[in-house]
């Protein structure tokens, strides 16, 4: 018997994928890899050419073999951009290892595509990534390549040469612009500035040795290139190009649209980068956020060619006098990453608890030393300030510097006695745990309202002990939120003991339980049954799992067959 063949408008309702808009259609496309969306081609005949339509093109070589898989990409990036007729809006050319130079492709294959795209297609978006492993075999950029992309909105570069003079118009729509690792001199920086005037997002991440020529320029010819700025992150190594002494100056202009500012590979040893946050926060009054990015391998590894003169010639706290009469008016978010407890650092923290009203969080991720923790802890929750603001204190287990120190939770908390909101990674659980049984607090955490573990597992002692001993202490606990780590990562623990210590316990105020990559093992079940009978309050609990599917069916009528003492919703994803 022979098959009936579908009629054509069965197989459209069959087919929902083509039945989309065409907009639907090209962002799942520019969701794929290229060569993965070419091969849509095959599928039939109204598909073929629907991949040559999409406004987003990315191409990219894997670190093999660089220079082979190179030769082939640009080959295919030459037919693709020259069949297109459609626009394309964004363009992304990334190729790894030394594919220029002496042993590479000559330049001239990438000026040809960048040629092609600025007079045929309307792009918006550039990046431009050449990652290489010397100098020798960089990429020199030609501006001229430029000439006609007047419609240029965003502008990635990493790893080329600019070190010349730009000979072109400028970019009149540039607004976001971002020089990773790119070799340029101050001169041609400030020109390519500039050179765009409605810029407000600028990221400047380069070392010295990619400074081309010795010319002495200030933040003043720097913020009058970028009077639109709202979003500005430098690296640290960069900043003595624009700070000529350490002596804070006045800009003669307020840099009134900045919001956001991230220093990376900072250092509160470098009297420069002092400087340049110094003038920077002082003249920016609408600053909303603030980020620094400490270089801590000088104190992680007790790195003795770390150069700290020249913050020792300037002790004299300047950078801080000139922020005394400061007023951080719309200041909202402080974050520091690899804070190491020094003198300058606390002062700094202090100066923003005590100048900034509308100031709502501090998330600072820690390397100090294990017994300076509890000093650290107390100075940080004792210091006035002028907002009801949450302090995000995360130390990481890899980052501590020494290992024979020995502390309690007793000891944390005693540092901790108005704490509210509480997050902590779970592989720090045994700095505070000294054996696997749990005792009660002497004093209540009657403040704390939200708890959060990152990677936590039920197969670690340590962290249920933690947990055990967290619960039965905060009896005014609102929410509870875990986050599982793989199982498999830890040895099994078969004690119940962390169970029993919460036998007794009755928690009046939990609304909320929240589990993430909940994976059905019988302590997590037990976990949860004890949450629900345990909680007159509890309105939901929300849990993401992981489980195998032949498990989801057992595990469902497992939870919601369980006994409770409140209307709960459970709501399993």
């Amino acid at each position: 018997m022979k098959s009936k063949r579908l009629s054509k408008a069965k197989r459209l309702s069959l087919d929902i994928i083509t039945t989309l808009p065409q907009p639907i259609i090209e962002t799942i496309l520019c969701l794929l890899p290229i060569r993965e969306a070419a091969r849509t081609s095959i599928l039939s005949r109204d598909w073929r050419y629907k991949w040559t339509t999409i406004p987003k093109l990315v191409f990219s070589t894997p670190d093999a073999n660089p220079i082979m898989e190179t030769s082939k990409l640009i080959r295919a990036i030459h037919q693709v951009i020259s069949l297109r007729q459609d626009p394309i809006h964004e363009f992304t050319l990334s190729l790894h290892g030394n594919c220029f130079g002496k042993t590479g492709l000559p330049s001239c294959e990438v000026d040809q595509i960048l040629c092609h795209l600025s007079k045929n297609h309307p792009v918006n978006k550039l990046i431009l990534d050449f990652g290489a492993s010397s100098d020798d075999c960089s990429y020199n950029l030609p501006f001229s390549v430029f000439s006609s992309l007047h419609r240029l909105t965003e502008l990635y570069l990493s790893w080329c040469d600019l070190d010349h003079q730009p000979a072109f118009n400028g970019f009149g729509s540039l607004v976001v612009l971002s020089l990773d690792f790119v070799w340029i001199s101050r001169k041609t920086l400030l020109c390519l500035l500039s050179s765009c005037p409605s810029l407000k997002s600028f990221r400047l991440i380069m070392p010295e040795d990619h400074v081309v020529g010795r010319e002495n320029s200030t933040m003043i010819e720097l913020f009058q290139c970028l009077p639109l700025i709202e979003h500005l992150t430098i690296w640290c190594d960069t900043i003595w190009w624009f700070v000529p002494d350490l002596v804070p100056q006045e800009l003669p202009t307020s840099l009134i649209h900045l919001k956001y500012f991230c220093m990376e590979q900072m250092s509160f040893h470098h009297g420069y980068a002092l400087t340049f946050l110094a003038i920077l926060i002082k003249n920016s009054p609408n600053l909303e956020k603030i980020e620094l990015q400490i270089d801590a391998a000088h104190y992680l590894f007790n790195d003795t060619d770390y150069d700290s003169d020249v913050y020792e010639e300037y002790h004299s706290d300047v950078w801080l006098e000139h922020l005394s009469n400061v007023w951080l008016e719309h200041l909202i978010e402080l974050k520091i990453t690899d804070f190491s407890n020094l003198e300058p650092e606390l002062e700094f923290v202090k100066l923003i608890l005590a100048k900034s009203p509308k100031l709502k969080k501090v998330s600072i991720k820690s390397v100090v030393k294990r017994d300076q923790e509890p000093g650290m802890l107390k100075t940080l929750l004792r210091t006035p300030r002028v907002s009801a603001v949450e302090i995000d204190v995360l130390m990481f287990k890899d980052h501590v510097v020494g290992r024979d120190e020995k502390s309690t939770m007793t000891e944390l908390f005693e540092c901790l006695p108005v704490i509210e909101h509480l997050t902590i990674w779970s592989e720090i659980s045994p700095w505070f745990v000294p054996d696997l049984v749990p005792r009660d607090l002497p004093t209540s955490l009657i403040h704390l309202k939200y708890f959060r573990f990152e990677q936590m597992s039920f197969h670690d002692g340590y962290a249920l002990t933690f947990l055990a001993v967290l619960i039965k202490s905060s009896p005014n606990l609102e929410k509870i939120e875990l986050e599982i780590d793989d199982p498999d990562l830890y040895e099994k623990y078969h004690s119940d003991v962390w169970l029993e210590h919460l036998s007794n316990v009755w928690l009046e105020h939990l609304i909320e339980l929240k589990i993430r990559d909940f994976s059905n093992l019988e302590p997590e079940l037990e976990f949860v049954k004890l949450i629900l009978a345990k909680s007159p309050k509890l309105k939901k609990v929300s849990i993401k799992c992981v489980v195998k599917k032949d498990q989801e069916p057992g595990m469902l009528k497992t939870l919601l067959r369980t006994p409770r003492v409140s209307a709960v919703e459970i709501d399993v994803v």
